[in-house]
């Protein structure tokens, strides 16, 4: 490294010539090597594709350990590259002539990495590009005989989207007409409990009237007395039997209501074959959305690649701009050569200093050094004033509302105590309103004032800074100002450079060694990375990055986790390339760091899933996205109902099924303990949880007891009503 000084026009330029000469070829000569065309048909010279190879896991563990070492190697060789650069900056900065050197020269250097990154990030997104292509023609080959993905894509969006959309509204039409009748059945049933209360308390008026007339008979009683009490009698009795008209009543319809729901139930689970159809059809919508992905994925992929060819090729366009930027601020910025032009620099600024005291003394300068400190004393007079009317509007405020609450409440007064408190506060706030009044009125003509000064004294100034001796005196100090900045700024510059242009040529040879060990580690990086990529272990297939990690569950009352569990399908590492970052997370060798996106979005998705499975009854599936330390993708979260459907193992055919079997089915309304096992709303729960329901929904057991014993499967015949007959009793109590 050396230094050689020229001059461009009235400045000299100082340049570190081998700095200047290498980056300029180097540089460049990388950028237009680097070049690849924007046809995304077009592999870029990096991605040279080649037959998987087939190995074994341990020989694909050991390359991913090779590749994250690898990676590890890039990442801290990396550090060591911008230690380096960051000590010749700042030597640089120490000796550069001006300020704007530095700055184009850090423009340039940030550009050229910028290039570098979306040439890299070209590279990734071909990949990319080119795996969604494989997985789209994969998903189209036949694999012993079997249909393929695009084979149910094209048959879903041909003929089984309408079928499957028929069959849905058909269960739903089933699913709705058995709610309906269990709520009609709920209804009766409570109808049912009342009307027998109702009855109970007129059974008992009998019986009281009966225990009164014995009790007087016994007393020997008068006539008159006993009348009373056979009247009584007579009206109780008749009262009671008048009612047991409509208790029968709504037995009947509580009996009507149970055999509805019976009906109800058969009619829905009669839909079996509904229900296994919708559940082929909804495989062939699985295969249909799979596909549809990976057609998704392809066109996001390939925009993705065309995004990434116009981003290099506007980064280099701007890298090269940066350069010759850079060459221009080179010739245009000053550095001193000796001390005697500091010397005269700083004489030319002591002369431009005395010249700016005398052009201050000028008239024309003083003006307006007086109209400004005029200014500020009325600003701060209108400030002070201003604060004041603000806090006696705020007093006047509340005494307007105080006198208003008081005329209100003279208003509303009924007693003359009343109207005397009251006239005496509407008197005391409206002499405070008055006083308020004025303050404010005082206030508001000093604010007047204030301002009217300021608008004197404004124009005044404006006056004083229009006169033309004025304009061109601030224009003269301006300039000398300038003068005196620039002495200042090229004496610092030359003692800098003084002190530290020794240093340069070290920092630099270090940065060009430490330059030279990053390109070696990142094509080490890149080989073995490539290598990796084209590895499949046996029996698996690859992975495609951005993919979906795994699989999550979610049962009754089973919350969302706060992270993920990193279980990506069919492999053991994971190296993801994101822009200028390797990014290594490797099983049994590196942390990997698993958290949702946004936690708090997913948890409303679940909740959104969870709302939609208890409408249907069916689980609903949804994507949630996660990421594992810098490496993006999904986790396939599914949602099972709160409430399951009623038992679909009963048979259509009333005459049909075992009594035992149709006693061991737990209906959906069920709480209780069966055979060992507790129940919450006929679902199986631990028996702590069973103990904690009972605690907080008082009567559960017994009402679903009832409701168990009125419900029970009916036989065929006469036999079906007498069922029903006697569970209605036994409910009853």
């Amino acid at each position: 490294m050396h230094f050689k000084m020229y001059k461009s026009g009235k400045n000299w330029m100082v340049a570190g010539l081998m700095t200047t000469a290498v980056l300029a070829g180097l540089t460049l000569g990388n950028v237009n090597a680097t070049e690849a065309h924007a046809d995304v048909n077009t592999p870029v010279a990096t991605s040279t594709a080649a037959q998987p190879q087939k190995v074994s896991q341990a020989e694909y563990n050991a390359q991913s350990q090779k590749v994250a070492e690898d990676a590890a190697a890039v990442a801290n060789q990396q550090k060591n590259v911008n230690a380096a650069q960051n000590a010749l900056d700042t030597a640089m900065g120490n000796t550069s002539a001006a300020k704007a050197v530095n700055s184009a020269s850090t423009a340039f250097s940030n550009a050229h990495s910028d290039y570098v990154v979306a040439s890299s990030n070209a590279g990734v997104a071909y990949r990319a590009y080119h795996s969604a292509s494989n997985a789209v023609d994969n998903a189209a080959v036949s694999r012993g005989g079997r249909p393929t993905d695009k084979n149910m894509y094209d048959q879903w969006n041909r003929a089984d989207s309408a079928a499957y959309a028929k069959l849905q509204q058909s269960v739903a039409d089933e699913q709705a007409k058995l709610a309906q009748a269990q709520k009609d059945q709920a209804t009766t049933e409570a109808a049912v409990k009342s009307a027998s209360l109702h009855y109970k308390e007129l059974q008992a008026n009998v019986k009281s009237a009966q225990e009164k007339l014995q009790a007087d008979t016994r007393a020997n009683a008068s006539h008159s007395v006993l009348d009373d009490d056979n009247y009584a009698l007579d009206h109780a009795r008749r009262a009671r039997n008048l009612y047991d008209v409509t208790l029968r009543h709504a037995r009947k319809a509580h009996t009507d209501a149970d055999q509805a729901a019976f009906f109800a139930y058969n009619a829905l689970h009669s839909t079996n074959g509904l229900l296994d159809q919708l559940k082929n059809l909804e495989g062939h919508k699985t295969a249909h959305d799979r596909y549809a992905k990976l057609l998704a994925t392809l066109d996001q992929a390939k925009a993705a690649y065309q995004d990434a060819l116009r981003l290099r090729d506007d980064a280099k366009q701007v890298a090269e701009t940066a350069f010759n930027a850079y060459s221009d601020a080179r010739v245009d910025n000053l550095m001193p050569a000796s001390r005697a032009e500091v010397d005269a620099f700083n004489a030319k600024a002591h002369a431009a200093q005395a010249q700016i005291t005398r052009l201050n003394r000028k008239p024309s300068v003083q003006a307006v050094a007086t109209e400004e400190r005029d200014v500020k004393g009325d600003q701060s007079w209108l400030s002070r004033k201003q604060a004041d009317l603000k806090k006696n509007q705020a007093y006047l405020d509340n005494a307007t509302a105080k006198l208003d609450a008081a005329k209100a409440a003279l208003a509303a007064a009924t007693t003359d105590a009343e109207k005397t408190l009251a006239q005496g506060d509407v008197d005391f706030w409206t002499r405070k309103q008055g006083e308020y009044q004025r303050f404010v009125n005082g206030d508001k003509a000093e604010v007047k004032k204030a301002e009217e000064g300021i608008q004197y004294h404004q124009d005044k100034l404006a006056k004083a800074k229009a006169d033309p001796d004025y304009i061109a005196t601030e224009a003269k100090i301006a300039e000398l100002n300038q003068v005196v900045e620039d002495a200042h700024i090229a004496q610092q510059n030359y003692a800098d450079f003084q002190e530290s242009k020794a240093n340069l040529t070290e920092l630099q040879n270090r940065l060009n060694a430490a330059n030279q060990s990053l390109s070696a580690l990142t094509d080490i990086y890149n080989r073995d990375k490539g290598v990796l990529d084209n590895m499949v272990v046996n029996g698996q297939t690859p992975v495609v990055e951005n993919g979906t990690f795994g699989n999550v569950t979610l049962g009754h009352g089973e919350q969302l986790p706060a992270n993920p569990t990193f279980n990506p399908e069919h492999h053991a590492a994971t190296v993801a390339v994101l822009g200028s970052k390797v990014v290594a997370a490797t099983e049994g060798t590196t942390g990997v760091k698993a958290e949702w996106d946004n936690y708090a979005e997913a948890q409303q998705m679940v909740a959104d899933a969870r709302a939609e499975a208890n409408k249907t009854g069916h689980a609903v599936v949804v994507n949630i996205p996660a990421h594992y330390n810098d490496f993006h993708g999904t986790v396939k979260v599914t949602v099972l109902p709160d409430v399951t459907n009623p038992n679909t193992d009963q048979p259509s055919d009333n005459n049909q099924g075992s009594t035992t079997e149709n006693t061991n089915k737990i209906e959906g309304s069920f709480t209780g303990v069966k055979n060992g096992e507790h129940f919450v709303n006929g679902k199986k729960v631990s028996a702590a949880q069973y103990n904690a329901y009972v605690a907080a929904h008082k009567g559960a057991v017994k009402k679903s007891a009832a409701k168990a014993a009125a419900k029970k499967l009916p036989v065929c015949g006469k036999a079906f009503f007498l069922t029903f007959l006697v569970a209605a009793l036994a409910a009853l109590g």
